[in-house]
């Protein structure tokens, strides 16, 4: 009985299915039986989505701009504690989580781990001035600055996949890097609401 809704690839802002349409069946761990369908990328799929998101890193400020960023992971974050019941069926069929985990350890702690590392984002020191040092005839300025590495691949496992991707996924855009999430086939939808909500 199907009772998700299809898990689509997002790559370079885009909802979409992957080559040739390719899926599998999502099998809810209840039952056994298929509860939705997600896209099966193809080799072609992540090399597109390893380019987009070089791009991204590349051509924009994502990496530069920390109060943009911090903005929009807010943002993000909002969407997720709005679609709550969406985070919930994903953990009840998708995941097989019990009701009590389902709004505490599953749903509740997703969110309550991304609150507590947005809360420490603005306390981070992007730059720190090391002062002024004289050596073998001269001086030099010593300026340390912490910058984002670039894209980020996420490989996360199916045991309370909402709270590890967003530990993730959340800490890789805080920190200024793009993020390819490779969601564990078990719990495909734990990783697309990510970039559907975003």
């Amino acid at each position: 009985m199907t009772i998700l809704p299809e898990g689509m690839l997002i790559i370079d802002g885009e909802i979409r299915r992957a080559e040739g349409g390719k899926t599998y069946d999502n099998i809810g761990p209840w039952t056994g039986e298929v509860v939705g369908v997600a896209a099966d990328a193809s080799a072609n799929d992540v090399e597109a989505a390893i380019a987009s998101a070089r791009r991204a890193f590349d051509e924009t400020d994502w990496s530069t701009n920390h109060a943009k960023r911090f903005e929009l992971v807010k943002k993000l974050h909002a969407l997720f504690v709005a679609n709550n019941d969406r985070l919930v069926a994903i953990a009840r069929h998708e995941v097989g989580a019990p009701m009590g985990a389902v709004h505490g350890a599953q749903v509740a702690m997703c969110i309550g781990a991304w609150e507590d590392l947005m809360s420490v984002y603005p306390k981070l020191e992007w730059e720190q001035d090391g002062g002024s040092k004289e050596g073998y005839g001269s001086v030099t300025k010593r300026l340390v600055v912490q910058e984002a590495i670039g894209v980020v691949g996420a490989i996360t496992p199916w045991n309370f996949p909402l709270f590890v991707n967003a530990e993730k996924v959340v800490s890789a855009l805080l920190a200024g890097c793009t993020v390819i999430l490779k969601p564990a086939p078990d719990t495909p939808l734990a990783g697309t609401i990510f970039g559907e909500l975003g």
